[in-house]
């Protein structure tokens, strides 16, 4: 055997096996990446939900203090009017 086949045996003898234990740890390391990117989206996707929740409850509230405040101004037109036929 030449000595470049006698490196080329040595090198495939000693990097064949490291290659290999490499890559399967990379695929084990991507299999826990993909499991964290599912725990992600799954988190954002609960508190895109709740968020939606906090939004409609504080549209509702908007829209109760926007009433109160319209029969606050309704019912101070109605006073202002009864004290104007009151003092006649």
């Amino acid at each position: 055997m030449s000595v470049v086949g006698d490196v080329r045996t040595a090198l495939q003898d000693f990097l064949a096996p490291e290659l290999r234990e490499l890559k399967a740890r990379m695929d084990a390391i991507e299999k826990q990446m993909d499991k964290l990117e599912e725990k992600v989206e799954s988190g954002f996707g609960r508190l895109d939900a709740k968020i939606e929740r906090l939004d409609s409850k504080i549209d509702n509230r908007m829209d109760r203090v926007e009433n109160l405040l319209n029969l606050n101004q309704r019912m101070a037109e109605v006073e202002a009017h009864l004290r104007k036929h009151q003092s006649q």
